[in-house]
């Protein structure tokens, strides 16, 4: 995956951030364009926002296609199809990081009917990978997974089926972030105990046979969406990383210990 675009975008109090649009398909050289605007939003399903477990995060970039190579790039993107076009956006304002990934829909773009001559305005949108789980099914190179894992190996499982995680998160990368406070009282609580790493479930509990005796998966989509439903908890993407959330955890304005993980699992407590 190479990177075909970038650009340093301004933000209003003259903030510099990062703008990288990759390519799965190309490995020439850098070709630099001009922001006009961008905007990042987080959404939960329109029927049931205040309690939806998946929360969504989406940018919208306008750009200024002005020579022939974006163009170029512009005509490549709307004939890609889903998941070839990522973009990663990086800032450091007062002294903090903000950065976000997500991959570009190739349906969404909107493109100025003016001369390039002049130079026109295309509209592109992106989403996090969260949406993108929804057509991947939840299996192991398309047979069943078998036995018990933990709900932290099943989260981890799915997120690691998205195509940017083995190109944007190199290991060792951190990738998940738990806030989780639900302990089952037959063993000694300790807040350096993950509940989500003391648990299991089935592998079975996520796919079934059909009456032709065909095995049904479930997607990572509606998998993450349980194992949310049944935890309290919501989850989202934000600062380069997802995010496990219990919403009880989020009533009380107390310093939270926090899980994180790496791509392969390792756990390290904060």
């Amino acid at each position: 995956m190479g990177v075909r675009l970038l650009s340093t975008y301004y933000t209003e109090k003259n903030n510099a951030a990062l703008l990288f649009l990759y390519d799965s398909s190309y490995s020439g050289a850098t070709t630099s364009f001009k922001a006009e605007s961008l905007e990042i939003s987080w959404r939960g399903d329109d029927a049931q926002e205040r309690f939806s477990p998946i929360i969504g995060s989406e940018l919208r970039l306008a750009m200024v296609v002005d020579t022939s190579t974006l163009e170029t790039f512009i005509t490549d993107l709307v004939g890609a199809e889903e998941g070839r076009f990522t973009v990663s956006f990086g800032a450091f304002i007062g002294g903090k990081t903000f950065a976000w990934n997500g991959y570009i829909t190739t349906d969404n773009v909107r493109i100025e009917d003016t001369q390039l001559a002049l130079g026109y305005r295309v509209e592109i949108r992106a989403v996090d990978g969260l949406g993108r789980l929804k057509d991947i099914d939840y299996n192991n190179a398309g047979t069943a997974y078998t036995g018990k894992q933990t709900f932290v190996e099943h989260i981890l499982n799915c997120l690691n089926k998205l195509d940017f995680v083995s190109d944007l998160y190199p290991a060792p990368a951190d990738i998940l972030n738990v806030v989780c406070n639900w302990h089952e009282n037959s063993y000694t609580y300790a807040s350096t105990i993950n509940p989500l790493s003391r648990s299991r479930v089935s592998h079975g509990a996520f796919y079934y046979r059909d009456t032709k005796g065909n095995l049904i998966f479930s997607s990572c989509y509606k998998v993450l969406e349980e194992i949310c439903r049944e935890w309290g908890a919501r989850m989202m993407f934000s600062g380069s990383q997802f995010w496990f959330i219990q919403v009880n955890e989020m009533a009380a304005p107390t310093a939270k210990t926090v899980f994180t993980y790496q791509t392969d699992g390792t756990e390290d407590v904060s």
